[in-house]
């Protein structure tokens, strides 16, 4: 018991602040656990994964290819758990942004919703500039391994993306560049922003209240939006826990042990019951998050680690169309060490992308517009969202 409560203690969840480092690290985890899913999930032989629907062989599929293969045991394990490195930045964008907004409402005594909604619209309008680094990355990409600009319909599609409404429409989960669909996931998330600080800074039965409500319609919701062609865990319905709940921690405030335990116990279950896995984002975050609180010394003195963190968004945004001419070349190899050889190749071209992406964007100060000034004229450093724009996954 005095072990748990140590554990409990020194996590995020029993009061420890996580500080910029730490969100660098847990940004660089997070994202090389996606580009490494989304390698290898397309790689055969397919584990699957619960990434927004339960599949009833998947874990067992994967349980059974670790032990047909131990030596190849890194594949179906980044292919079934990588995806949930998303989940890790929808709680560190609530945290991220929460803690701004409470810099500003401690320096002017309070914060207004409309300043709220400023700030969301300022993280919202990084994202869109995001994008256009990452369209004119993509096409000096294309134009390098295909030998030609792309056509009419590559814009027409970006536009459309625009929206970031793919995720709401039937069929339409990643519309575009097929990781990107999570852009129009923290858009919306974003956009509930005032609501969610309201809730973070208010009754704990109010928080709990909401969480539960958003829970419960995920969960009545989830078939028969699947049914019709859309993923509700791609929605803000089946992830604003999560994303208030960085809120929530980022005002210091804490989450009862026995919640925490109580996700924490029930994550095997998450992965074999279709019951028990609509609690499979929360609970597996719970658990890295813990997990994370034991190792957190020796993860946050890694120089890598940190220097990736600061590197995620534009390894995000440049990883996921890099895959396509490499994996078909695997599949027909079926060769288990040359799918490793492969992948190690692809992550260097994914860096060496991601820095000409951040090169773009710090010659063109791209981010260091804001369309929203705060009341006053209130200014701080952007918080780390889920895509860490300077100034916070994953998919198909």
């Amino acid at each position: 018991m005095q072990r748990l409560t140590h554990l409990y203690e020194r996590s995020v969840f029993g009061g420890a602040e996580l500080t910029r480092n730490d969100s660098a690290v847990l940004k660089a985890l997070a994202i090389l656990l996606i580009a490494a899913h989304n390698f290898f999930h397309q790689v055969k032989p397919f584990p699957g994964e619960n990434e927004m629907a339960f599949g009833e062989a998947t874990f067992r599929n994967t349980v059974e290819q670790i032990a047909a293969n131990p030596l190849d045991a890194f594949h179906p394990l980044v292919s079934f758990f990588g995806h949930y490195g998303v989940h890790v930045f929808i709680l560190l964008s609530g945290y991220g942004l929460m803690k701004k907004a409470l810099g500003i409402a401690s320096r002017q005594g309070g914060i207004s919703t409309a300043d709220l909604f400023r700030m969301a619209g300022n993280q919202i309008a990084k994202i869109v500039l995001l994008t256009v680094v990452g369209v004119s990355v993509l096409i000096l990409y294309k134009l390098m391994a295909y030998g030609g600009l792309p056509d009419a319909e590559f814009f027409r599609k970006y536009l459309v993306f625009l929206t970031f409404t793919e995720n709401l429409r039937p069929g339409d989960f990643g519309y575009f560049v097929t990781v990107w669909w999570f852009m129009a996931l923290i858009v919306q998330c974003y956009l509930l922003f005032p609501f969610v600080y309201r809730l973070a800074t208010g009754s704990a039965w109010g928080a709990a209240g909401v969480a539960l409500l958003s829970m419960t319609g995920a969960y009545a919701f989830y078939q028969p939006l699947l049914d019709a062609g859309v993923l509700v865990y791609a929605t803000p319905l089946g992830q604003l826990p999560l994303f208030l709940l960085g809120a929530w921690l980022a005002a210091g405030r804490r989450i009862p042990a026995t919640v925490v335990f109580g996700l924490a116990a029930v994550l095997p279950l998450t992965f074999v019951d279709p019951e028990f896995f609509h609690l499979s984002f929360l609970s597996v975050v719970t658990v890295a998050f813990l997990l994370y609180g034991i190792f957190r010394e020796k993860l946050s003195a890694s120089r890598f680690l940190v220097w990736t963190g600061g590197l995620s968004m534009f390894i995000y945004i440049v990883h996921g169309d890099l895959r396509w001419l490499i994996i078909p070349i695997v599949n027909e190899t079926q060769n288990v060490w040359f799918a490793y050889v492969a992948f190690f190749g692809f992550m260097t071209e994914v860096f060496l992308f991601a820095l000409l992406a951040r090169w773009i964007s710090e010659k063109t100060r791209l981010f260091r517009l804001v369309p929203f000034r705060m009341k006053g004229g209130s200014q701080t450093q952007e918080a780390p969202s889920a895509l860490p724009v300077r100034p916070a996954l994953q998919g198909d």
